[in-house]
């Protein structure tokens, strides 16, 4: 079969008219504007998971330093020990709060980070809860009943446990630092 008068070879095939042609530009230029604006949609997604990861690194942080407070504001085991004895009534005097709303807003951005960090995150967020649980228990009427050993094993678990959950919170800070360097892919 005869190729028309008109006919541009482009990739095999016999482009015969100028709306051909323009049919053909059309389609390139909605397929390649379809691929630019699915780069710019992936990049804007990477951004934000990124800048939530920032804003939970500076969560943790903040607990971080308030566990700080907690652990540089009670007095030894001894003093407690001591105060506890001297009537059933006495309690040290414990204040702990943490902030969990960043972690709870956006849980799913947390499956960019590697497997170990996000265990380490949960277990983090978990023993913050926990560590909350026991301190607000000091101040029930119950503790008050409880003999002078349980009474002393608890605030000994209390301080213990302020001190690894310190310890967890500091190591998640150092490893989402280095998360964040860029040339990190996220």
């Amino acid at each position: 079969m005869p190729l028309p008068p008109e006919c541009y070879p482009f990739l095999g095939m016999c482009i015969s008219s100028k709306i051909d042609l323009g049919l053909f530009v059309t389609l390139a230029l909605f397929l390649a504007g379809l691929l630019i604006n699915s780069y710019i949609e992936r990049k804007k997604k990477r951004q934000a998971r990124k800048s939530f990861i920032k804003a939970l690194a500076e969560e943790i942080k903040l607990n971080v330093r308030s566990l700080e407070r907690a652990a540089n504001g009670i007095p030894s085991s001894f003093e407690i020990n001591q105060f506890m004895a001297l009537n059933k009534r006495n309690r040290p005097f414990l204040t702990f709060s943490y902030f969990s709303v960043i972690y709870n807003s956006r849980t799913e951005v947390l499956q960019d980070l590697p497997d170990v960090m996000i265990k380490n995150i949960v277990e983090f967020y978990g023993k913050l809860a926990d560590l909350a649980i026991d301190v607000s228990a000091v101040d029930k009427e119950s503790f008050t009943r409880i003999s002078q050993q349980g009474r002393e094993e608890v605030m000994f678990d209390i301080v213990s446990d302020i001190r690894v959950v310190l310890q967890l919170g500091l190591a998640i800070s150092d490893s989402i630092e280095l998360q964040l360097l860029p040339d990190r892919i996220f």
